[in-house]
């Protein structure tokens, strides 16, 4: 087709132009618009037709940075969408330019020809940037070029630079700008968290519930929570040693109210009127402090099943140490109440005492003693360090502390009242200062009690003894017992105590009739100070109170020398220093017709 611009250059001339220029790949292609093309021959007017002819591929501008006016280009490109998770943007052709006429059959073949000839441009990495329209460059130029730009590259720089710049919005609009080096975050723990992949532009984002934090993983939380724990533990182990010390004490003065362990020994006359019931009864008790727990004194007749429809009145004397049970007794209709004085002989043994009560007084059952002599806890110091009677291997856990005095019971007594007042009184008699001589000697009080039993049994006289220097067979005694305990290697004696009356003692319990004389060498048992040394289990009887200040006090002067003894039938003691001087001693005794 002819072209009347003399300056118009004809189609086939255009194709060799484009021919050469991609033959040189190495020289930099003119691109219209740049500063370089103002040199070109002006363009033809827009009202001439132009054949369309195929664009260059335009390489990246590396030197000279490109500048983006989009408002300055002839035609705004359309807005590609980003492309969705579920299907990707429709790619939509370019219009066709409204200045392009149609070909003739001859130019589409020379046109043909010439893109064969030609080798096509390698798709750029890069997205190619949009190009921009300057002033030397004509309308029909812009379309020619616009319809010569692939349209798969096109659409995919469009797509990618859509998608970058969605990316960087997000990114921009979840993190937060970093204002100064110390809110920076530690870049070492942060690189090791992986990255979350941007959200596609226009999807929602659902945002994750936050996971719930293990017992394990609460960091500073379970510290707190453990810390919460420690102090409940604590609260609760504190709470029940105050509530069981708070009950143990409340058992503690009940039992002692109620069995009148550590009760005033002292007569207190009361009034009951006429048709009172159990807590009529209490409240007097209380009033007139006698009883300390009104209620715990109903509670404990009514478990019993001592309680009475009727009860006397009139006026009574009550006792500040009776129990629970001796009280309720007095008021009783049927009460037998008779007041017997009892008369524990120094010496005595807790059997022998026992079989007085019952058999004799009428009071208590054996069973009842035994109980309350072995079994029963009573609040007294010198009954803290004793050992039980399975320990100790002793007959009876209150051998030698049931003090030998006289006493008045009424025969109606609970057993445990009787021991307690037995105990009580061994309290007033023992002085508390002697524990400073109980200390010098090295010596506990129970085996000073021990000793004195044995003084009490062996030395028949405390004093008026013709074969006595002093005239006391209780120091001489206890001089003897003490110098075999602080020399156990004299005389071949062995620290062996060797008394007649431990051996006695546990034939007597048993009731064995054995003779003495064999059972002294024969006779196993742990109160037989023949055959084993030292002071035997415990006490052999109950001693009397010039027993046990001898036992603590021995004549060392006197009887310093002292190893033996001998009685004769009147119950008088020779003494010896040496084993041939007790042998002369025992004949002297055999002569006089008495028995070792």
């Amino acid at each position: 087709m002819n072209n009347n611009n003399p300056n118009s250059s004809s189609p086939l001339d255009e194709i060799k132009r484009i021919t050469k220029e991609n033959s040189a790949p190495n020289q930099r292609r003119r691109v219209p618009g740049s500063a370089s093309a103002q040199n070109r021959p002006a363009s033809a007017p827009k009202s001439e037709p132009v054949v369309q002819k195929p664009a260059p591929a335009v390489p990246q501008q590396r030197t000279a940075p490109v500048q983006k006016k989009p408002e300055a280009a002839l035609s705004k490109p359309e807005e590609v969408k980003a492309p969705t998770r579920t299907a990707p943007a429709p790619q939509k052709e370019l219009p066709a330019a409204d200045t392009v006429k149609p070909m003739t059959e001859a130019d589409i073949s020379r046109a043909g020809m010439a893109r064969q000839a030609t080798p096509a441009a390698p798709s750029p990495r890069v997205a190619p940037r949009p190009v921009q329209t300057m002033n030397g460059m004509s309308a029909s130029d812009v379309e020619q070029l616009k319809t010569e730009i692939p349209h798969n590259t096109q659409s995919s720089a469009s797509v990618k630079k859509s998608s970058s710049e969605n990316s960087q919005t997000r990114i921009s609009d979840t993190v937060p700008a970093v204002k100064s080096e110390k809110e920076r975050p530690n870049m070492k723990t942060d690189s090791k968290k992986p990255s979350k992949a941007p959200a596609k532009s226009g999807t929602k984002v659902k945002k994750k519930a936050p996971a719930k934090k293990s017992a394990s993983s609460k960091g500073s939380g379970g510290g707190n929570s453990v810390l919460s724990n420690t102090v409940k533990a604590i609260i609760y182990i504190v709470s029940v040693f105050v509530i069981s010390g708070c009950l143990s004490l409340f058992v503690i003065f009940v039992g002692n109210d109620c069995f009148a362990f550590v009760k005033p020994d002292v007569d207190i006359e009361i009034t009951i009127p006429k048709d009172a019931d159990l807590g009529d009864i209490a409240k007097i008790l209380h009033k007139n402090d006698i009883i300390k727990y009104p209620q715990m004194f109903k509670l404990y007749i009514n478990i019993r099943g001592k309680d009475s429809d009727t009860y006397l009145s009139g006026k009574f004397t009550v006792n500040g140490s009776m129990s629970y049970d001796s009280l309720i007794s007095q008021f009783k209709p049927y009460s037998t109440r008779e007041e017997v004085t009892v008369t524990i002989v120094e010496g005595m043994t807790t059997k022998e005492i026992i079989d007085m009560f019952v058999n004799e007084y009428k009071i208590g059952t054996e069973e009842g003693f035994e109980k309350a002599i072995n079994e029963y806890e009573y609040d007294f110091w010198f009954l803290e360090d004793l050992p039980s009677k399975e320990e100790s291997g002793r007959f009876y856990r209150l051998d030698g502390y049931l003090f030998p005095d006289t006493y008045n019971f009424f025969t109606d007594a609970h057993e445990e009242d009787v021991i307690y007042k037995l105990l009580d009184n061994f309290d007033k008699k023992f002085d508390k200062d002697n524990i400073a001589r109980l200390e010098e000697l090295g010596m506990s009080l129970d085996e000073i009690v021990t000793l004195a039993s044995m003084i009490q049994k062996e030395a028949k006289y405390v004093n008026n003894n013709p074969h006595a220097e002093n005239g006391s067979d209780y120091a001489l005694v206890s001089a003897v017992f003490h110098n075999r305990l602080n020399n156990p290697n004299y005389d071949s004696i062995g620290g062996k105590l060797q008394s007649d009356a431990t051996v006695k003692y546990s034939l007597d319990y048993y009731e064995d009739k054995t003779d003495l004389a064999e059972a002294l060498h024969s006779y196993d048992t742990v109160y037989n100070t023949y055959m084993y040394p030292g002071l035997p289990a415990g006490p052999i009887c109950s001693p009397s109170l010039n027993a046990i200040n001898f036992a603590m006090n021995p004549d060392m002067i006197s009887g310093k020398d002292y190893y033996y003894f001998i009685s004769n039938s009147q119950g008088y003691n020779y003494y010896a220093s040496t084993s041939a001087e007790h042998e002369k001693n025992v004949q002297k005794v055999k002569d006089e017709g008495t028995e070792d």
